[in-house]
């Protein structure tokens, strides 16, 4: 009895100038990606310049009575708005709070959706157009904690927690720990 083993057959290995195609082309890719890039980054400057647009970004942050006092590097809003008589057009981006927060990444996207019409519109009343993105939009990436939390005095600025999150009790503790040693 004969026992044949069947073996799928071996990859040969590339040739060089097949090594060499395949870095063309991932080159060729990265080049168009990086041109569509700067073309959008373009267009958006311009229609920015063209229609009165203003940018305002929203990083994650946590507060002590209203001040800031310390922001993370992960997560936020660009807002990208323009009055338009009596009204505000407003067009956002968000980004993922487990992603690199990127502003120029944000203004393009949002600038892009406004001149896509993807934007909301709502009165102006006795506020500037700054003030009302800021009254919108603030609160959403902004923990505040009361100042008699903590009984020190003096605490200007706690600087970058890596990581953080804003949902996250660790990391805010960590905050906690450096506002209050």
């Amino acid at each position: 009895m004969s026992h044949e083993t069947t073996h799928a057959p071996r990859k040969s290995r590339p040739t060089d100038a097949e090594i060499e195609a395949r870095r063309a082309a991932h080159h060729a890719e990265r080049t168009t990606a990086a041109a569509v890039e700067a073309s959008r980054k373009a267009d958006a400057k311009q229609y920015i310049a063209e229609n009165g647009v203003q940018v305002k970004h929203f990083r994650m942050s946590v507060a002590i009575e209203g001040d800031i006092v310390g922001t993370n590097q992960f997560g936020g809003i660009t807002v990208a708005f323009r009055r338009a008589g009596n009204y505000l057009h407003i067009a956002t981006a968000a980004c993922s709070d487990t992603d690199n927060y990127n502003g120029k990444i944000g203004t393009t996207v949002a600038v892009e959706r406004m001149a896509a019409g993807q934007a909301i519109i709502v009165p102006l009343t006795e506020f500037e157009p700054h003030e009302v993105v800021e009254l919108m939009f603030r609160d959403l990436v902004t923990v505040d904690l009361p100042d008699d939390l903590f009984p020190h005095v003096g605490i200007v600025h706690v600087g970058m927690v890596p990581n953080f999150n804003i949902g996250d009790s660790a990391a805010l503790g960590e905050i906690i720990r450096r506002m209050t040693a």
